[in-house]
């Protein structure tokens, strides 16, 4: 082809292919007029879940009508998206996920009936938005459902009742007439059909453990008459007389037959499918089932009406059910969203949808439709006796309150668990949930009250005491001048009382109410009471401690009353403080400890209580013990400075009843009363133990004079120092050096002797063989026995006295000689030493002629036996 010729082709195909290009582009503009430019290619993706068995048809004929009614007039494309469930609980759970993690793939969820207030903050508030009449031509109870807080949230999608279906050709062909009206006739048409129809099971429904066997549970209930399951105040009236006898009811139908045993995990699918396939004679279900069955052509007759009651006036009872349509905050494009939302709540629509699928609409003028009318009893649900679930009265918490209910009714129905454990549980839970079990429970709350038993014997012996702590203290500065007070420190036996005083007082805050002021007032009087008697009892035989040890004996004289003061002070200062402290970081607070479920009782806690409380046991602990210490150092002092025998004695007990309480009130499930019964009596038994064994004696010798130690207090002030030079060296220790009083006592020295001996009350009762240093010291009118512990290099003044006794001049004391024996070649010597008061020392020696000597002193004191005699004391 010449070279202008192949030019004038390409021109020509280069023309045409423009024009083609041209006139495509003039169509498509064209076509594309009609629809505004802003609502070019939008598109609402809806989720749904599905009515039906087979999701796909109801899918297909709701895409199909938006198609063609909906998107050709706006230009929006919606998409119908089905949920893989048809378990309510299940689809809660996606549609949980979806709004919380802002899922923005969709934009209209369908949601039930009581969702609303669970999912509020992920919903676009549409009360801006709602066109003209839209929301008046709704059942109003149902369209103020979706307002939460003001905010409508969402728009009726179809409404739901609990119906009964029955097969009135079975129930024709044993003779009965019409529908069972109560439970009784439903269970006796039952058994009397299923014995003649094996094939055929009485009454199925929805026994799974998901929220449809929460919408049967409010039937029976209001069927029986029961009442509701959350109060107006917020408590759980669920457990009630009738209730237990409807709940026992239906777990029969599974022991008798009525319902079999596998439908206890029956959702609305396996009910249907049974009754659909002619296999059950009664059922429970929503409407939907009545156009699908007829559409599905089942090949026997039946009818619906309302559910049977207890008695013919609670029939009828019916869960509203239903289900909402709410827009998610998370949108793309809201404008297109509201405008297909508010589209799927025309009655247009909705109708649609009920010719269709047998949904019920929402939209009042429909039930007085002849064609919708045709189609079902619009008469029946003018008669229904509509009953509603917990979701208002327990807010948020509805699905966590539905869980609780129809997993604790589905485990009893199944015997997994009794009536009694099954109602505890879920009033228990649900208090709980909504927030106010705690509440409620507190105000019934036990606490201690005056007119119990243990109550007034505690409070009667605590004002018992309190009386006579005043009366000892009015009695101690009374005769704060006799030699018996001023021995005992008048100012410390004052603050001791004190201290008894608010010791026994703290036992009556512990009766009636508490309050947040008594609270924090029961560790302070009871800590500071046990701080101040104690610690005044502390310094008390501290003081004695030093003065009768040898190395401190000089420092003991210098300790003042006004020092040992400074010392209570300092101790109950600390205590004060760390009480501060506790009130400062967190007070203890009246608080509710519960037994059981339903029981429970008042109580002060905080949650500082453990590091604080273990802080003061800890301190006081340790001062109990190193009184104890000091009280058991003490022990062999005379008598006449002896006050740390009975402080000891109070210590010993005070620690005693210390112990017992500590593992037992901190357990609070033992209750209030045993917790203040072993408290009380813990500070009863410490407080008159210091009444008793520290005034008592006090008391004795003020109106008695002083009570006299007949080896002692008998002998001369010679022997009477002698005695305390003694006891003031026993406590020398070996590494020291050797103190300034020895050489005076070393003076009275006469004689010494190591022995072996034992001492008690006669032969028959005898302690343990101990090994001992006995040294006799000889003053003018007197013999001061010493059996010691011989310090290093054998010094007296380096040994730690074990016993010691004074015999006063002519004293009466029995000397017994034993005979001599022999072991291992050495001669011992047994010698028996019976004191006038009876006690008996038994004494061995190899050194027979010492022993001899110091025995034979002795005997000028008293009467003695002869050596060599076989006779003993008894």
């Amino acid at each position: 082809m010449p070279r202008s010729r192949r030019y004038g082709f390409l021109q020509v195909a280069a023309s045409t292919f423009c024009l083609i290009l041209w006139i495509f582009a003039s169509h498509v503009a064209a076509g594309t007029a009609s629809v505004p430019p802003d609502r070019l290619q939008r598109t609402v993706n809806v989720m749904l879940m599905p009515s039906q068995k087979n999701s796909s048809i109801e899918r297909s004929l709701l895409q199909d009508f938006m198609d063609v009614n909906f998107t050709p007039k706006t230009g929006i494309k919606v998409v119908i998206h089905m949920t893989a469930t048809r378990i309510t609980t299940d689809y809660a759970s996606q549609l949980q996920l979806y709004l919380s993690t802002n899922d923005s793939s969709m934009d209209i969820f369908q949601m039930d009936v009581v969702w609303p207030p669970e999912f509020a903050e992920y919903l676009v508030d549409l009360s801006p938005s709602i066109p003209a009449g839209v929301a008046e031509a709704h059942n109003r109870a149902m369209w103020e459902n979706n307002n939460v807080n003001g905010r409508q949230i969402a728009v009726p999608f179809y409404a739901d009742y609990g119906l009964f279906y029955y097969r009135d050709d079975l129930l024709a062909k044993y003779g009965y007439t019409g529908p069972p009206e109560t439970w009784d006739e439903m269970e006796e048409m039952a058994k009397k059909i299923t014995s003649k129809e094996p094939s055929v099971v009485g009454y199925v429904g929805q026994f799974n453990a998901y929220e449809g066997l929460t919408c049967n549970l409010m039937e029976w209930l209001h069927s029986a008459d029961a009442g509701s399951i959350i109060a107006p105040n917020g408590s759980v009236v669920l457990d009630s007389p009738a209730t237990r006898a409807m709940l026992a009811r239906v777990r029969n139908w599974f022991m008798n037959g009525v319902t079999p045993k596998y439908a206890l995990s029956y959702t609305e699918t396996e009910a249907q499918d049974k009754f659909q396939s002619g296999e059950a004679v009664f059922m429970r279900y929503w409407p939907s089932a009545m156009l699908t069955m007829r559409q599905a052509g089942v090949n026997f007759s039946f009818k619906v009406t309302g559910l049977p009651g207890t008695s013919r006036q609670t029939k009828f009872a019916s869960t509203l059910g239903g289900w909402q349509l709410a827009l998610s905050k998370a949108t793309k494009d809201e404008e297109a969203a509201l405008s297909t939302l508010f589209f799927m709540a025309t009655a247009e629509f909705q109708k649609f949808r009920f010719m269709t699928l047998g949904l019920f609409p929402t939209v009042s003028s429909l039930y007085q439709d002849p064609e919708v009318c045709e189609k079902v009893d619009c008469e029946l649900f003018g008669n229904l006796n509509v009953t509603v679930r917990p979701s208002s009265r327990s807010g948020a918490h509805y699905l966590e309150v539905s869980r609780l209910l129809y997993t604790v009714v589905n485990s009893y129905f199944g015997q997994k668990m009794s009536l009694d454990a099954a109602l505890d549980e879920s009033v228990l839970g649900i208090e709980q949930t909504i927030g106010t079990y705690t509440a409620i429970i507190v105000s019934q709350a036990r606490f201690i009250h005056y007119d119990d038993i243990i109550t007034k014997v505690c409070a009667v012996l605590a004002f018992v005491g309190i009386l006579s702590a005043i009366v000892l203290t009015v009695f101690v500065r009374i005769n704060r001048k006799n030699p018996v007070m001023i021995a005992a420190s008048p100012d410390f036996l004052c603050l001791i009382m004190l201290g008894v005083v608010l010791e026994l007082g703290a036992i009556l805050l512990f009766v009636g109410k508490p309050t947040n002021a008594v609270c924090i007032a029961q560790p302070y009087v009871i800590t500071l009471g046990y701080a101040t008697a104690y610690s005044a009892l502390l310094t008390k035989t501290w003081r004695i401690h030093r003065i009768f040890d040898a190395k401190f004996a000089k420092v003991g004289r210098s300790l003042t009353s006004a020092k040992l003061m400074k010392f209570v002070g300092i101790y109950v200062g600390v205590n004060l403080a760390i009480l501060l402290a506790w009130t400062f970081t967190n007070a203890p607070q009246v608080t509710a400890i519960f037994q059981t479920p339903h029981n429970a009782y008042l109580s002060c806690t905080s949650t500082a209580d453990t590091p604080f409380t273990a802080t003061l046991f800890t301190l006081n602990g340790l001062m109990l013990v190193f009184g104890s210490w000091l009280a058991y150092k003490t022990r062999n002092i005379d008598e006449e400075y002896r006050e740390s025998f009975y402080i000891a004695i109070i210590m010993y007990n005070t620690l005693i009843w210390a112990c017992i309480p500590v593992g037992f009130v901190f357990i609070p499930s033992l209750g209030q009363e045993l917790h203040f019964s072993i408290r009380s009596i813990s500070i009863l038994m410490s407080c008159f133990g210091v009444l008793v064994f520290l005034m008592g004696p006090k008391v004795k010798a003020v109106y008695y004079g002083v009570p006299k130690v007949e080896e002692v207090s008998l002998l001369s002030d010679d022997l009477r120092r002698l005695s305390l030079l003694q006891q003031q060296t026993s406590y020398a220790k070996p590494t020291l050096r050797r103190p300034s009083t020895s050489p005076e006592l070393d003076r009275y020295t006469t004689d010494s002797v190591r022995v072996d001996y034992r001492t008690g009350t006669s032969l028959l009762f005898m302690g343990a063989w101990r090994a001992a240093k006995l040294n006799l010291f000889e003053a003018k009118d007197g013999i001061l026995v010493a059996l010691q512990k011989t310090g290093k290099r054998g010094k007296l003044a380096e040994s730690q006295m074990i016993h010691c006794f004074a015999l006063k001049n002519d004293e009466p004391v029995t000397v017994t000689f034993s005979d001599e024996v022999s072991e291992n070649e050495k001669k011992l010597m047994t010698a028996h030493i019976k004191l006038r008061e009876g006690l008996v020392f038994e004494l061995v020696s190899d050194d027979t002629r010492k022993l001899t000597a110091i025995l034979e002193r002795l005997k000028a004191h008293g009467k003695s036996v002869n050596p060599n005699s076989s006779n003993t004391p008894k």
